[in-house]
């Protein structure tokens, strides 16, 4: 039998919703990863606005995300893009963890 319209739909739907949500994962870090580096260390009231064990969860994180990503689409350019900013990052982690 051949798959209905719905099938394909579906999993096209499918498709979508995971190319979606690796360039999502992309964005939100490389914010966060501008954010830690470029932005205010002092927040209002010259209280920390950076928390190191905050910042190295996210990372852990998306490090997490980035790999179950990557098994599921072994040749996917973003997932390598995903991986390799956050590698980036953690070279530059220590320094931003004294800023925090």
């Amino acid at each position: 039998t051949q798959p209905d319209e719905f099938t394909n739909l579906d999993l096209t739907e499918k498709e979508c919703e995971g190319r979606y949500s690796v360039w999502k994962s992309l964005y939100d870090f490389t914010m966060l990863a501008q954010d830690w580096t470029m932005g205010c260390v002092l927040g209002e009231g010259g209280a920390p606005r950076l928390s190191a064990e905050v910042i190295r969860k996210e990372v852990d994180d998306y490090a997490t995300k980035a790999y179950k990503m990557g098994k599921s689409a072994k040749d996917d350019h973003v997932v390598f893009r995903l991986k390799d900013t956050i590698e980036d990052f953690k070279e530059v982690m220590p320094l931003v963890e004294d800023m925090a």
